[in-house]
């Protein structure tokens, strides 16, 4: 298959067979150092994207790349072995499981791992322990609150949309005080805070790559942040830049 037809499978999102993908690129290429874990594959992301927003068609494929990639390994971390139930072996409830679990624990809930970082004695918060997807803050760059950015309609619809019913009812809402304001708002699904992420562990902060806080920056057009090795940015990024997301939820038990 030519070069052509594989870069036109990309720009389409259509998939790629393993023998595809390595004829795609060869042995030196960001994407090749992005499965292999020998770069910092954010940061290429980053330059391919910026490239792609110029109007590179080659640039384009290459983001389209990492996002298959990020997919692909998501879905494996969702389901490894050890996760999946022998036969005729009895599934723990979830809330038998919550009931004894501990701060900092991960369970399983959904899809996703999470850990455990905060329970009482019938409800707890849990926080997503790996990014489920690469978002912007909100698609335009202009003056927003997480009151009323893109990236709160997505996880309350979206992504809320991933979980059973019987999942959903479990998740209680969580409410949130608007800074500078007595209003208060209420999310399903939601993204923590600067305060809130200041009370966790530099190990439970890091990440494979910078993500979401639902605190404003410096100005409304800036975004609070966390960068992969577990640092806050309190200045902020521009809203519309994409950047990892990682959501935390409320389960009453």
């Amino acid at each position: 298959m030519g070069s052509d037809i594989l870069k036109q499978k990309i720009l389409t999102f259509s998939p790629l067979s393993d023998a595809e993908c390595q004829k795609l690129v060869p042995e030196t290429s960001p994407e090749k150092m992005f499965q292999n874990g020998k770069a910092h594959h954010e940061e290429a992301f980053r330059l391919f994207q910026k490239a792609a927003e110029q109007g590179s068609a080659e640039a384009q494929a290459y983001v389209n790349f990492y996002q298959m990639m990020e997919k692909k390994i998501q879905k494996e971390k969702n389901n490894p072995p050890h996760m999946k139930q022998n036969a005729g072996q009895k599934k723990i409830p979830i809330t038998e499981t919550l009931k004894n679990a501990k701060i900092n624990d991960i369970i399983r809930f959904g899809n996703y791992d999470w850990y455990i970082i905060s329970k009482s004695s019938d409800r707890c918060t849990l926080f997503c322990k790996d990014i489920v997807s690469q978002k912007a803050y909100h698609e335009k760059t202009e003056t927003v609150i997480w009151k009323n950015c893109t990236l709160r309609r997505w996880l309350n619809h979206e992504f809320y949309d991933e979980f059973t019913s019987e999942e959903k009812a479990l998740i209680t809402k969580t409410s949130h005080r608007i800074k500078n304001s007595n209003e208060e708002i209420q999310d399903d699904i939601y993204l923590l805070s600067i305060e809130e992420t200041e009370k966790l562990t530099r190990k439970i902060r890091s990440c494979s790559a910078w993500w979401w806080l639902r605190s404003s920056g410096d100005t409304l057009q800036l975004a609070a942040l966390i960068y992969s090795m577990g640092n806050s940015s309190k200045h902020g990024y521009v809203v519309s830049e994409v950047n990892g997301v990682r959501p935390a939820l409320t389960l009453k038990f």
